[in-house]
């Protein structure tokens, strides 16, 4: 049996510098509520840069993002729009909120494709426009139980045929 590294020795990170709630993400997220803290950009900001130097001082390799774009309050969270697989896959996912799809950057692509060994890319993200999206973070399927998933009562933003798709083809 083959074991697979699941520590990366380098992360993406993005620090946000207008970092606020989401309100388009509000509407069905019950993890999320108004924040209402004066300086919660400042806050986020100096967050995302000590988690760097955390990170850094543990010897993993961060390549940091800046996002100084007003209308990307949640562009902190890269994982939800892409993911990287040791088979060299990178796979770009549609995002359900018309403000998190401002977030795709293709200087982040562009770099991982001329800095590692990305074999392919799989952008699913034109699914958007077909209301097919996965709510789920893309690195949650390796570890859940993939039957358990679609047998649960899916939400509009977890669409049976885009998980299905995306299992069956990787």
């Amino acid at each position: 049996m083959s074991h697979v590294n699941q520590a990366p020795s380098a992360v993406v990170m993005v620090r946000p510098h207008h970092f606020t709630s989401n309100p388009q993400t509000m509407l069905d997220n019950a993890f999320q509520s108004e924040c209402l803290a004066p300086n919660q950009s400042e806050q986020a900001y100096n967050e995302v840069t000590n988690a760097v130097k955390l990170l850094k001082n543990e010897g993993v390799k961060v390549h940091l993002f800046e996002d100084e774009q007003t209308q990307t309050p949640d562009s902190v969270f890269p994982n939800n729009w892409f993911s990287t697989h040791q088979s060299g896959e990178l796979i770009i996912y549609p995002m359900f909120v018309e403000n998190r799809r401002l977030e795709y950057r293709k200087d982040i692509i562009d770099f991982l494709t001329d800095h590692y060994k990305v074999t392919v890319v799989t952008d699913y993200a034109h699914l958007a426009k077909e209301n097919s999206f996965l709510k789920a973070r893309a690195h949650w399927f390796s570890i859940i139980n993939i039957n358990w998933l679609m047998q649960q009562n899916l939400k509009e933003q977890l669409n049976r045929l885009l998980i299905q798709f995306v299992i069956c083809s990787h």
